[in-house]
């Protein structure tokens, strides 16, 4: 993927099986913005580096998909807020 770590250090840090992990890396899984964030955070990265698709990728198109995620968090905060006060 990006850096030095073996692949089982990385599913072992994220608590995730080597299987799983390898499912990331590959494509198949989808992941939350909580996983990218720990990824990023373990190869010590940032997230533009792990969304960036092959090909060519405009960094106008890259911060479009972060506004969106860092939005679909805060939704998603305000969500938890409103039942934990249920």
């Amino acid at each position: 993927m990006l850096q030095e770590g073996k692949k089982e250090d990385v599913a072992f840090e994220l608590n995730i099986t080597n299987v799983s992990y390898s499912r990331i890396e590959r494509g198949i899984t989808d992941i939350s913005f909580s996983r990218l964030l720990q990824i990023a955070n373990y190869f010590k990265t940032p997230i533009e580096c792990l969304v960036r698709d092959e090909k060519d990728v405009s960094n106008e198109k890259i911060d479009t998909i972060l506004t969106e995620l860092l939005a679909m968090k805060e939704d998603i905060c305000e969500i938890k807020d409103s039942i934990i006060k249920v």
